[in-house]
């Protein structure tokens, strides 16, 4: 049986799948292949790959791996070698050890202040005041300081920050200084 990996990445540039969830899909299904060797599909094949992924990964890790397979398996006319992923339960609070306590915070803050990094300072602020990811900092533009609320569409998700008070001062004194009218608030020196 031959395994067209290049039209299954049409298909799922057709279902309007992100370029990098593309990737990962065909990245995933080809280690599955490559698992598989030559071998006819079987659930038996499927439920070993399950097995050694249950052994050498995390839980989330391994069910984001098995639902490329399963989709891949589902384009193959296949579905009844699709498997079940694993049962994760859902952490509401993070670990104690993965959270900053507020005395690491300060002196991270200290840190990046007494060393004049006030860009940096601005941003460990932001991400403490607000709960941002990294990658929402983006969507931190001088037009939000404004409206004292940020807007992050990720991922066809919409979610709202409100801007504190005390970070609101913070950062229209940052743009002030850095002479910030418009557009993104923490650009890389090149202006990106």
């Amino acid at each position: 049986m031959k395994y067209d990996l290049e039209h299954y990445g049409q298909y799922l540039a057709e279902c309007e799948k992100s370029k990098n969830t593309i990737e990962k899909y065909l990245r995933d299904v080809r280690t599955f292949l490559i698992f598989s060797g030559e071998r006819e599909l079987s659930k038996e094949i499927i439920l070993e790959y399950k097995k050694l992924l249950i052994e050498e990964y995390r839980t989330s890790s391994v069910n984001s791996m098995l639902i490329a397979v399963n989709g891949y398996l589902s384009w193959i006319g296949r579905d009844d070698l699709r498997v079940r992923v694993c049962r994760m339960q859902r952490l509401i609070f993070r670990e104690e050890e993965r959270e900053l306590t507020r005395e690491e915070c300060q002196r991270l803050l200290m840190t990046a202040n007494r060393e004049n990094r006030g860009r940096l300072f601005c941003i460990l602020q932001t991400i403490a005041g607000t709960g941002m990811r990294i990658g929402e900092l983006k969507y931190l533009t001088a037009e939000t300081l404004e409206e004292r609320k940020i807007r992050i569409d990720f991922k066809g998700k919409v979610r709202i920050i409100l801007i504190p008070r005390s970070l609101l001062i913070i950062l229209k004194d940052y743009c002030r200084k850095h002479k910030i009218k418009e557009g993104s608030i923490f650009r890389s020196r090149n202006g990106r």
